[in-house]
């Protein structure tokens, strides 16, 4: 989520700053901050037997994080409605994290359903080809 994100704060006590895990289980959905008006939201797809983790990630208005929190919304909801939504993997390697983009998804809609929350996490046989293959 960090590495999509367009906005930072540069020191930990910021008043603003969010950092929270709304749901449990397969409907978890973690959230970050992304300045003073949007968030960012992810949560766990699936991984393959060698590690690599796939995670959904978007981003949202503040005003959706607040509705999620608030119980007014699911995180599949909150997840339809978000911009920039695309699927990352992770593959760490010891003390490197590599994070590549995979897939890109224009509207809420084009969200494979199987990827969104609380449909459950996914055991890949294999890894996903990228976004640039």
């Amino acid at each position: 989520m960090k590495e999509r994100r367009h906005e930072q704060w540069f020191h930990f006590g910021h008043p603003e700053r969010i950092r929270d895990c709304v749901g449990i289980g397969d409907a978890a959905v973690y959230v970050i901050d992304d300045g003073s008006h949007h968030c960012m939201i992810g949560r766990r797809v699936g991984a393959t037997i060698d590690g690599c983790v796939y995670s959904l990630v978007a981003r949202v208005p503040k005003a959706t994080y607040e509705s999620l929190v608030a119980g007014r919304i699911s995180g599949h909801d909150a997840f339809l409605a978000a911009t920039e939504a695309g699927l990352s993997g992770t593959a760490e390697d010891p003390g490197v994290a590599n994070i590549f983009d995979v897939d890109f998804y224009q509207h809420g809609d084009d969200i494979p359903a199987e990827y969104l929350p609380p449909a459950p996490f996914i055991e890949f046989a294999q890894d996903l080809p990228t976004a640039d293959r």
